[in-house]
């Protein structure tokens, strides 16, 4: 399950009010048609972060046709989601998406990327070799290469234009 890999994250459910435009071809199951819009776009917010999953949703009885002629009814959802909000001091089960001498970029669930950079690797005593593109430790057995899975923490993140950058570091 997704939300057992955050390692050190308290499950939060997060009250959410929207609204949700449908299509005539989504309208005969609403509350599935909603759910996927809901959970298809890269959902997220400076206040509760990116939505992972929803616990339940209610769904207005009246809903709104869009004035503009087109062919959409909006439908005011209020709902309970699951949130992982990328905060400082998170550390997370992540996948390297690859290495070079000057960071690493490790994803989470394909939900949001967290760039290492090489000085924290070298502050941590990691070395980079370029000719199997690939971070090794002098002194534990260990290597770090593009397809790992490796543990890491977010020593800094930052909303901007609906998505948040965020930079850490290997957890030790």
């Amino acid at each position: 399950s997704l939300l057992k890999v955050i390692t050190n994250y308290t499950m939060q459910t997060t009250k959410i009010k929207q609204t949700i435009p449908l299509e005539p071809s989504e309208l005969n199951n609403v509350v599935d048609s909603i759910r996927e819009k809901i959970l298809a776009g890269k959902t997220c917010d400076s206040r509760h972060g990116y939505i992972i999953g929803i616990q339940s949703a209610k769904v207005k009885e009246k809903a709104e046709i869009t004035s503009q002629g087109h062919n959409t009814l909006n439908f005011e959802v209020e709902y309970d989601a699951l949130t992982v909000l990328p905060k400082r001091d998170l550390v997370l089960d992540c996948q390297v998406a690859f290495t070079h001498d000057g960071s690493i970029m490790a994803t989470f669930q394909q939900i949001f990327s967290i760039v290492i950079p090489a000085a924290s690797m070298k502050t941590d005593e990691w070395v980079y070799n370029s000719s199997q593109e690939l971070y090794t430790h002098p002194t534990i057995d260990k290597t770090i290469q593009s397809g790992d899975s490796a543990k890491v923490v977010i020593t800094r993140s930052q909303f901007t234009d609906g998505d948040f950058n965020c930079y850490g570091r290997l957890y030790r």
